[in-house]
């Protein structure tokens, strides 16, 4: 049942954290829960914007567009949508449109952009330096379940913005840890794309 996916969403979007530490390139950091791998070969990607930002909204698109493309060239079908949460029928259409996909599991995908102001020496004496980092938190959980089964970070700091350029290295690091780990089984013989990303409304 599909319904059963929405409490744990609902609660990984109150309970991501924000607090990011900079690092000049993207670095991925990934859990896998105990227990039986549930080796997927179709996903609803959800893309999250928990500041409700047009920006962060726009720019989390990209994001779960990237990943959609990249999970299709590794032979995994692959639709996605962005949750708007200030739409109040916007669970219920993400329902559907995860029931219509007939999706394995669901990759939940949070943006997040923190600036620090960063001590740095020199022979001139002691500057600061601002840090913007750029922080993406995947959830991945099968349809069916409330428990999820991934998790990872991918990280990517010193930069002014979320570019395409780092939204799609940090989308590719994502999906080749997925393989990695061991959580996605690619079917070629499906239809890989889910067409263009909706935002939900």
């Amino acid at each position: 049942m599909v319904r059963t996916v929405f409490p744990f969403l609902m609660l990984a979007f109150t309970a991501l954290s924000l607090a990011a530490t900079g690092c000049a390139s993207a670095s991925v950091r990934s859990a896998r829960e105990p227990g039986e791998l549930p080796r997927l070969s179709r996903l609803f990607v959800v893309g999250n914007p928990l500041a409700g930002s047009p920006e962060n909204s726009a720019r989390l698109g990209e994001l779960s567009n990237a990943v959609m493309n990249k999970l299709a060239e590794r032979g995994i079908a692959a639709s996605a949508q962005v949750l708007d949460p200030r739409e109040p029928g916007s669970p219920d259409t993400l329902r559907q449109r995860i029931e219509e996909w007939k999706a394995e599991g669901v990759l939940l995908l949070t943006l997040a952009m923190t600036e620090a102001w960063v001590a740095s020496g020199g022979m001139g004496g002691v500057a600061a330096e601002r840090m913007t980092t750029t922080r993406i938190e995947a959830l991945l959980t099968p349809v069916g379940s409330d428990r999820r089964s991934w998790s990872a970070t991918c990280q990517y700091g010193r930069t002014s913005k979320a570019s395409q350029a780092i939204l799609d290295s940090c989308a590719q690091r994502l999906v080749e840890q997925l393989f990695k780990d061991g959580m996605l089984a690619s079917s070629r013989g499906s239809a890989l794309a889910g067409g263009e990303l909706r935002e939900g409304r």
